[in-house]
């Protein structure tokens, strides 16, 4: 509700915790956590946070990138050291 007592309906860009921790696919707990360390920007309205799409996504898309990276960098490791040497016998 807005000051004057009114519903205001949130703005296309902005999200509840609830709707970003399911875009996240994390908890709101653990989206709350996010916020109160500063990596996820958000505004208070009357107690509630609110987070901007575009903010939300850019750090899903860090997020991603940085999960995909060290997937990669295992990957390699576990190449250097000869592992999962079996698949390639088939070859």
């Amino acid at each position: 509700m807005s000051d004057d007592g009114k519903k205001r309906p949130l703005g296309k860009a902005d999200l509840t915790t609830e709707q970003a921790a399911d875009t996240l696919n994390v908890s709101v707990e653990y989206l709350a956590c996010l916020l109160d360390e500063g990596r996820i920007p958000f505004r208070e309205q009357r107690g509630h946070r609110l987070l901007g799409r575009e903010d939300l996504l850019a750090f899903k898309r860090e997020r991603d990138r940085d999960r995909q990276n060290a997937l990669d960098d295992l990957a390699q490791i576990s190449q250097d050291l000869g592992g999962y040497a079996e698949l390639s016998k088939g070859d």
